[in-house]
């Protein structure tokens, strides 16, 4: 057991205290408005934590916000139940209020704790998210119910740690542990092979400069992330040398969070994309342009393939996307960059990080990537980049 759940044992005991001496009428109508403000607040935090430029002050707008709503809603119903309880809280039917009373408590301050704790562990402190990440009572709770509404996915992409989109709709799984990496001869095989095919992205919208990677997957076509090119017009590749080339991306997907752009000009080789998925321990390599700067190789290791259920690049509809554990450096700006063996395959893209450990990054697997590459391919025609992203 550990912090968090010591705290929402704490919580659920003076709620349940509470609920036998209110009763069920008050809990649920005090309950109900929480649970109506905490809806509402969410929505209110995604409005408000997109004034916040602080990352580190981003998760504590959205908490006060929430809980400010939430617990406003609360008194409202607390009031309302109030009425209600002078009532019916005689003889019998009292007690049989009093017990429900801390059914009722037990359950709704059980799945606030949830809610909370899945919206706040995308935040920018690595430490709670960990620490929510750990918690048995969060994690048993998780496996019972289905993913939270997706205004609280809203909320936790701007909460993402420097715009990194979240990868799972509920927590992560465990991870799979470590693995070998390559070691320096495999890596400048791996820059050798593929380094004069990674791409660095560039756009002016959404406020701000955005800055991604990506690679030449077939004759003049670029992939990247969705989330890089996303809310931007006219995004730019400048390839290895520096030199800049106009775009017209025909395939964005924010489900699968995957763009394809045909670039003119671009003479560089395609790197040759595996259409099969690869198996634990296979050593890689990150390749990009990490916080906008020059290129980099970091070393990478697969440590697991799964099914992760999410939500697309906006926080709202559900998708599932095929996605490697990698263990990496993953930073902002490698976003959209291949992951590549130390022959030059690619093996995957890179779109997101862990939210609980600074070494564990994930990937698109190949084959679904392959198939949006294939089907990109015959396009010519623009197609608009969405609304900006969260974060």
């Amino acid at each position: 057991m550990n912090l968090v759940d010591l705290i929402v044992v704490v919580v659920v005991a003076l709620a349940a205290i509470q609920g036998l001496r209110l009763g069920a009428i008050v809990q649920v109508l005090s309950f109900g408005g929480f649970w109506i403000g905490l809806y509402l607040g969410a929505m209110l935090a995604s409005v408000t934590v997109r004034q916040v430029h602080a990352q580190s002050a981003r998760t504590s707008v959205a908490l006060v916000t929430m809980l400010g709503v939430a617990i406003l809603c609360g008194i409202v119903g607390r009031v309302a139940g109030n009425l209600a309880f002078r009532r019916v809280h005689r003889g019998i039917a009292g007690s049989v209020d009093s017990a429900l009373g801390v059914v009722v408590a037990v359950v709704a301050s059980l799945l606030a704790a949830w809610l909370l704790a899945n919206t706040l562990v995308n935040s920018s402190s690595l430490s709670l998210n960990a620490s929510i990440d750990q918690s048995k009572i969060i994690r048993s709770l998780d496996t019972l119910l289905p993913a939270p509404p997706s205004v609280f996915s809203r909320v936790q992409g701007f909460l993402s740690a420097e715009g990194f989109p979240p990868v799972f709709a509920q927590l992560a799984p465990a991870s799979a542990g470590p693995v070998s990496l390559p070691d320096n001869a495999l890596l400048r095989q791996a820059v050798i092979r593929a380094g004069a095919s990674t791409v660095k992205i560039v756009g002016d919208g959404c406020g701000q400069i955005q800055e991604g990677s990506g690679f030449v997957a077939s004759p003049g076509l670029v992939v990247t992330n969705a989330h890089v090119v996303a809310g931007i017009a006219h995004p730019v590749v400048q390839d290895s040398s520096g030199l800049p080339h106009p775009t017209v991306v025909v395939l964005f997907d924010p489900s699968y969070d995957l763009a394809v752009m045909r670039v003119s000009g671009l003479n560089e080789p395609p790197l040759q994309l595996d259409p099969d998925q690869v198996s634990r321990g296979v050593e890689a390599a990150v390749l990009g342009y990490p916080g906008g700067g020059p290129f980099t190789a970091a070393p990478a290791g697969v440590m697991a393939v799964f099914e992760a259920q999410g939500r697309d690049i906006y926080g709202q509809g559900l998708t599932v996307r095929n996605v490697y554990e990698v263990q990496a450096v993953v930073r902002p700006g490698n976003s959209g960059g291949p992951l590549v063996q130390p022959d030059g395959e690619v093996i995957g893209v890179v779109f997101s990080r862990s939210t609980t450990n600074g070494d564990i990054g994930y990937a698109l697997t190949s084959p679904g990537v392959l198939s949006r590459v294939v089907q990109a391919e015959s396009g010519s025609a623009p197609i608009g980049t969405g609304a900006c992203a969260p974060g």
